[in-house]
């Protein structure tokens, strides 16, 4: 093992499977929003940030469907 990699290993890195047959810019939006609004909720439990919450996951399920 070298020096360099006991004090700066490297890091691994995981990318998300968007590249589905049915994955478009649209639901690659929507689906990044709600991941905003996710985190935000998670943080802030608050009723307007679940309502924004909830309204952006039903958007991103009618896009799905």
């Amino acid at each position: 093992m070298s020096v360099l990699d006991k004090h700066a290993p490297v890091k691994v890195k995981y990318v998300r499977a968007n590249n589905s047959s049915f994955m478009n810019k649209t639901l690659r939006t929507a689906i990044m929003q709600r991941s905003k609004l996710k985190n935000r909720f998670s943080k802030q439990r608050t009723e307007a940030n679940k309502k924004a919450y909830n309204k952006q996951r039903n958007v991103c399920v009618s896009l799905l469907r």
